[in-house]
């Protein structure tokens, strides 16, 4: 059964590419990018006229990457210099001082300071709640621990944050991993008690609190050591969440109404791990955006509401059937969805706008069927066509203009050419040693994206 469920990941998810990754510069991970003003301070890359920027990338294998883009007769160019992990070592030693030196800060980038809180406060307050089931606490005293713990969420990480990059990824894999692991936590529970025994609340409430906490921490920790974007962060949440219900429903259907709770719970758990593999084989690739992820989640829910709706509404007897058929139906759906994403770039906004015109298409046919006075199957019937019909349209609206914004983030032809002495460095006029190459021949770079 779990091979199946690989099997059927893995039909969804594109063979993984290598990729170059964006670290600090500095030895605080605070810094990932050198402007013009910030080189002034610090007195970096006295060689290069026209400085514009300078970022560092890991390209894997010890082997770093520092990007340099210039002007130079009004064209942007962009000169490559490979080091290596000792390289790197002494450039954010030199970084860090000087900015100790001069006194200079850097840019922060906190596009996720906001989402971060807010999952750090919502887990909190449910590991306040967990914690005062497991140690037994109850009335006033319960509902004390809950409400501390949400504020202990928001403010501990506010003051924490103060002076650090938060990004999107970071927050999203924050909330998904407390998400994940308070799930987990409840699998495990299940599988380790017999099928009859499940009155020990205070233990459950322990394993699902320690998973909770465990988890968000590690994906936080995951996405900010490996730069995970937030199109990279949501597919593996979606995709890995989604594998529970896919392990469930193939449970159900396969094993049927005679299928153990440790069944159940451990082929959930299983979707979860192998759809959490998939999602980050698929992130990593560069290729999706957070309104990506988001559309292609909708696909997978929305065709198996439709499956669901038509099976409802038919009066299709039994359990295992109809969970097995909208379980691949969901599948098949998040298939779609990769389709659907294929060569376009969503924002998060137009892949929100997406998931809302789903929900205002089934309010639309909710109320024909009220406005008509439909049987209830037929009611079922015209929510899930209003659904469909509105995700039709809203992604009809977007859909070019992410094909477009598609090409502008990934079609392009940079050609830098740069003749250099054959001399690495000479001495500049206060006697200090001026870095003029990587290496002593014509350097010659170019690179297209399509």
């Amino acid at each position: 059964m779990v091979l199946v469920l690989a099997g059927i990941f893995a039909a969804c998810a594109p063979p993984a590419h290598a990729q170059e990754q964006q670290v600090p510069i500095d030895q605080d991970s605070t810094l990932y990018r050198i402007d013009a003003d910030l080189r002034d301070d610090l007195g970096l890359f006295p060689d290069v006229a026209g400085f514009q920027e300078a970022t560092l990338y890991r390209l894997g294998d010890g082997a770093f990457e520092l990007v340099i883009e210039y002007r130079k007769r009004s064209r942007t160019l962009r000169e490559r210099r490979s080091l290596t992990e000792a390289d790197v070592a002494a450039l954010r030693e030199r970084v860090t001082r000087r900015m100790k030196e001069v006194g200079a800060t850097p840019d922060l980038n906190q596009e996720g300071r906001y989402g971060l809180l807010a999952s750090t406060t919502y887990l909190s307050a449910i590991e306040g709640a967990l914690l005062s089931e497991a140690l037994g606490v109850e009335d006033e005293a319960a509902a004390s621990m809950t409400l501390l713990g949400g504020a202990t969420g928001f403010f501990a990480p506010l003051l924490l944050t103060r002076k650090a990059n938060v990004t999107e990824g970071e927050a999203d894999m924050t909330f998904y991993g407390g998400a994940q692991g308070a799930v987990h936590g409840a699998q495990l529970y299940l599988l380790i008690n017999d099928d009859d025994d499940f009155d020990d609340e205070q233990a459950a409430a322990g394993i699902t609190a320690a998973f909770l906490a465990g988890e968000s921490i590690l994906a936080y920790s995951l996405a900010r050591r490996n730069g995970w974007s937030g199109g990279h962060a949501e597919m593996m949440s979606f995709t890995g969440l989604s594998g529970n219900l896919i392990g469930l429903g193939l449970a159900q259907g396969l094993a049927g109404e005679d299928g153990s709770t440790r069944v159940l719970a451990g082929l959930s758990f299983a979707g979860s791990i192998a759809g959490g593999i998939i999602g980050h084989r698929l992130g990593r690739t560069g290729r999706y955006t957070q309104g990506d992820a988001r559309v292609y989640l909708l696909s997978g829910a929305q065709t198996a509401n439709a499956v669901g709706s038509v099976l409802a509404a038919s009066g299709v007897d039994g359990s295992s059937g109809p969970a097995l058929t909208v379980t691949l139906a969901g599948t098949g759906g998040l298939a779609l969805g990769h389709l659907l994403v294929r060569k376009r770039d969503f924002t998060k906004s137009q892949g929100n706008i997406v998931v809302l015109g789903s929900f205002a298409g089934s309010l639309f046919g909710g109320g024909l069927a009220v406005a008509s006075d439909a049987s209830t199957d037929a009611a079922v019937l015209l929510q899930a066509v209003g659904s469909l019909a509105g995700t039709a349209l809203t992604y009809g609206v977007f859909a070019g203009d992410a094909k477009r914004q598609a090409r502008r983030n990934q079609a392009s032809v940079d050609l830098d050419v740069r003749v250099t002495p054959t001399t690495e460095s000479l001495t500049g006029p206060d006697g200090r040693r001026i870095r003029l190459s990587d290496t002593i021949v014509p350097k010659v770079t170019l690179t297209a994206r399509f």
